[in-house]
């Protein structure tokens, strides 16, 4: 006789394996979701009501310098790279030039969107780089957006915080 009874054991399992892996996925989602933004990561809530930014930082200009000035050949590469500075004014007038790091063929861009102080964008070859400047809850950010030549993708990166 052929036992045509089938067990209720696999379904069960299924049902138990698919309830982990979704109240894991929440609980690491809702983990994530609490902690505070880490290098790489951009706020998605940009503050953009100035009567509650409390920044200290009224307004920045940007600044670029040839790194390499002793080179003068001019098929080398390291003759165009630059040293990116930002000159950050403060309510009470003070100046202060923060150091960016490097980027080839800079250009301050004039036009920026609220709430963002001022954008500095960099193309060479297919290197994309920029660097944003903006206000959010009371804190001055620089952030720097490497763009990936081989998938267009974007690593962001907090340069600095005040």
């Amino acid at each position: 006789m052929k036992n045509s009874q089938n067990g209720f054991i696999t379904p069960l399992l299924i049902v138990i394996i698919v309830v982990l892996l979704v109240g894991g996925s929440y609980l690491y989602m809702q983990k994530n979701k609490a902690g505070s933004p880490a290098t790489g990561n951009v706020p998605a809530n940009i503050e953009s009501n100035p009567t509650q930014n409390t920044s200290p930082v009224e307004k920045i200009s940007w600044h670029t310098e040839k790194e390499n000035p002793a080179v003068v050949d001019d098929n080398d590469p390291q003759k165009l790279q630059q040293a990116i500075y930002v000159d950050v004014t403060f309510v009470d007038k003070s100046t202060k030039r923060y150091g960016l790091g490097k980027a080839y063929g800079c250009n301050e861009v004039n036009v920026a969107v609220a709430p963002e102080l001022g954008r500095m964008s960099c193309y060479y070859s297919l290197v994309g780089v920029g660097f944003v400047a903006y206000n959010q809850n009371g804190r001055f950010i620089v952030e720097r957006h490497d763009e990936s030549a081989k998938d267009g993708s974007i690593t962001k990166t907090i340069l600095l915080e005040i």
